[in-house]
């Protein structure tokens, strides 16, 4: 999960806003969890006046794979263009392999999104990654991708071809690339509306049954 802290005060217009986003044609999930202030983990500590918020990250994605058997390579983030919410490219992307700092808190950081943009008028930029699977398990890939989908756990962008380049991301040889829409979108399309937050992706393991959805 992706933890997110805020001023306890902007609590209901952030939930407005991540409404508003996980309800469009990009699938962002929207199962959530309030975490209160005052709340210390072994992850993170909730200070007075704060707020957490975990949301669904998109490398759950790839343990679901992983479950299921099949070899996962997380390889970028990267800002991904949209035209009539259609993906059309990557417009920017940074190996996972070739940073300490996550990527999505690098594009974020540089104000490099357009969410609410996509979301209100169909063109904008989202934030996404880029996995590699084998060839070989495409198939089978694919089915758990439609359930993952239709449980609204994460939102598939693309599945690429063999050998082929997804969005213009390039993939290796006898691999196949699947593009996902990132968790933490609905929380840049939050900042976008000036709240300041703290984000921090993959950092924090939920169980599920303790998520709300939006509704």
């Amino acid at each position: 999960m992706t933890t997110t802290t805020i001023d306890s005060m902007v609590q209901r217009k952030l939930i407005e806003i991540l409404r508003g986003v996980v309800n469009d044609t990009f699938s962002i999930s929207p199962y959530i969890k309030i975490i209160e202030e005052g709340t210390v983990t072994s992850d993170f500590k909730i200070l007075s006046g704060k707020i957490g918020i975990a949301t669904m990250c998109s490398i759950t994605i790839d343990g679901i794979l992983m479950k299921n058997g099949i070899p996962v390579n997380t390889r970028y983030g990267g800002i991904l263009e949209v035209e009539k919410k259609k993906p059309v490219r990557f417009e920017d992307i940074i190996f996972y392999t070739g940073t300490t700092i996550d990527p999505m808190r690098i594009f974020i950081s540089r104000n490099m999104t357009r969410v609410l943009d996509a979301v209100n008028t169909g063109n904008g930029v989202l934030l996404a990654n880029l996995r590699e699977i084998p060839a070989s398990a495409l198939s089978e890939a694919e089915k758990v991708l439609d359930t993952i989908m239709d449980l609204r756990i994460g939102g598939i962008a693309e599945i690429g071809k063999p050998g082929k380049a997804v969005l213009n991301a390039p993939v290796e040889a006898g691999r196949v690339g699947v593009a996902a829409y990132a968790g933490v979108n609905g929380m840049a399309a939050v900042e976008e509306m000036g709240i300041m937050v703290d984000t921090h992706p993959i950092s924090t393991i939920v169980d599920f049954r303790d998520l709300k959805k939006l509704e």
